[in-house]
């Protein structure tokens, strides 16, 4: 009976620790974000309700709904992963954008050096 207790202890701990995150986390929300939140929490209870009632969770429609849910997360997939490409995108266009201004920099800081390795630094950095 003890290790029961212990148990169930723990476990009530464990619930008030993840509670807490979870409050913590939803307070350094935007308040935007709140809002969307609380806006489809709203609809799915609505949903979930009148579907509930007036239509009933028969076999066919808890099989439509998985069938819906794998077509979901192959559109996040899809999406996720054309999201990760265009910020590789424009992380490289950024980059090679940095590069060039670095660039120009150092071609104006010797364009007053009349050396040979002054021109050989211009022409490097031109060739980029």
């Amino acid at each position: 009976m003890n290790w029961i207790k212990k148990t169930f202890n723990n476990f009530k701990n464990w619930i008030k620790t993840k509670h807490k995150k979870i409050i913590n986390k939803i307070k350094s929300l935007d308040k935007e974000v709140k809002i969307a939140l609380w806006i489809s929490l709203g609809a799915l209870i609505i949903v979930s309700l009148s579907t509930l009632f007036i239509y009933g969770y028969k076999d066919d429609f808890i099989k439509n709904v998985f069938v819906e849910a794998h077509g979901m997360v192959f559109d996040l997939l899809i999406i996720a992963t054309f999201l990760f490409w265009l910020q590789t995108r424009v992380r490289k266009k950024r980059t090679r954008e940095q590069n060039i201004k670095r660039w120009q920099e150092e071609i104006d800081d010797f364009r007053g050096w009349d050396e040979k390795e002054a021109a050989y630094k211009i022409a490097g950095n031109i060739k980029g």
